[in-house]
């Protein structure tokens, strides 16, 4: 009897423990149940959050262009704000003001054609001035299809280029008002009768020239315009130091000089308005505070902020067709409160 009761007790106690090891084993699974399914569901959204975004900035001309810094600089402060996940960005300059042949270029683009052949490029951001004519070229090129944001300069009062109107594209349209930049400098000067335009010997320069040469002649008759173009830098800081009281200096372009010299537009105006004796105007808001008095300019960091929303927009899905492009509010009149001093500007 003792031993039966002894041995219902035994029994009691194992079915007890049993009961207690099972009660912990099927809580651990369901701890260890719950936290599977909590790492199945967040490791693709993971994935998808850190899986890399990649730009391509196709820039025409040469590193190092003040302009192309403000830009690049709002543009990638955009995107790093904007975008949750890590972005490759990949920067290619082609140099065209510098070296023009054609030849070149075409070995250039051949060469960025299977350099990222084995890379998925989500978008292209191309930035001028003058990509009509690269485009033209090279559209047939593995860039062709994708989405792209255009940074460039437009003739005044001009269509956007068929190159730039397609479903794949958008883009920021700057244009230079040369005419408004002639009326700033008569208007503050009301003495001058001579308007002197500094440019350059590169095809970009010839560019620039054509768009100040249509402005100058609503012009003729009022005041004398006499262009300082494709000479020696020497030649021109000599000429501005010998000007006629009554004259007012335009700095255009000077991608190159008369001898074939490279200079960044920035240094050039630097360097004339350091020796000039006539007030000196620029296009661009790169190049109001080297010396310049200001003028009616193209506003690049504006330029660079909308075309980062844009690229933003692109990288999280919506279409480039979608996006309008903008031409309008790029422009402001800039000064150098300390110019303003010098030339005794009211």
């Amino acid at each position: 009897m003792l031993i039966r009761l002894l041995s219902k007790s035994n029994a009691f106690q194992y079915q007890k423990m049993t009961f207690q090891i099972d009660h912990h084993i099927r809580r651990w699974v369901i701890i260890i149940l719950i936290g599977v399914l909590f790492l199945a569901s967040a490791f693709p959204a993971a994935a998808e959050s850190v899986a890399p975004k990649n730009v391509l900035i196709l820039l025409s001309v040469e590193y190092g262009l003040p302009a192309y810094d403000i830009m690049l600089n709002e543009i990638q402060m955009k995107l790093r704000q904007g975008l949750p996940g890590p972005i490759n960005m990949y920067a290619e300059y082609i140099d065209s003001a510098r070296f023009p042949d054609e030849r070149y270029q075409q070995n250039l683009i051949s060469f960025y054609n299977e350099k990222y052949a084995r890379l998925k490029i989500d978008l292209l951001i191309a930035i001028g001035p003058n990509l009509v004519q690269i485009f033209n070229r090279y559209g047939t090129s593995s860039f062709a299809g994708l989405p792209t944001v255009v940074i460039d300069l437009l003739q005044l009062n001009t269509e956007i280029p068929a190159a730039f109107r397609k479903p794949n594209m958008t883009g920021v349209f700057l244009q230079i008002d040369s005419q408004k930049n002639f009326e700033l400098a008569l208007s503050l000067h009301s003495e001058a009768k001579r308007v002197y335009i500094v440019v350059g010997a590169s095809k970009m320069d010839a560019y620039f020239e054509r768009l100040a040469l249509t402005a100058a002649r609503k012009y003729k008759g009022d005041f004398v315009v006499t262009y300082l173009k494709a000479l020696p830098m020497e030649d021109v800081l000599q000429k501005v130091q010998t000007l006629p009281a009554d004259s007012v200096v335009l700095v255009l372009s000077t991608q190159t000089d008369g001898l074939g010299v490279p200079y960044y537009t920035r240094e050039a105006t630097r360097l004339i308005a350091a020796r000039s004796i006539a007030p000196v105007y620029v296009l661009f808001d790169s190049k109001v505070d080297v010396g310049a008095v200001g003028g009616y300019v193209v506003r690049f960091k504006e330029a660079g902020r909308l075309a980062g929303k844009m690229a933003l927009r692109i990288l999280q899905g919506e279409p480039p067709h979608a996006i309008s492009p903008v031409r309008e509010g790029l422009n402001q009149y800039m000064f150098d409160w300390r110019q303003l001093k010098r030339w005794d500007i009211p």
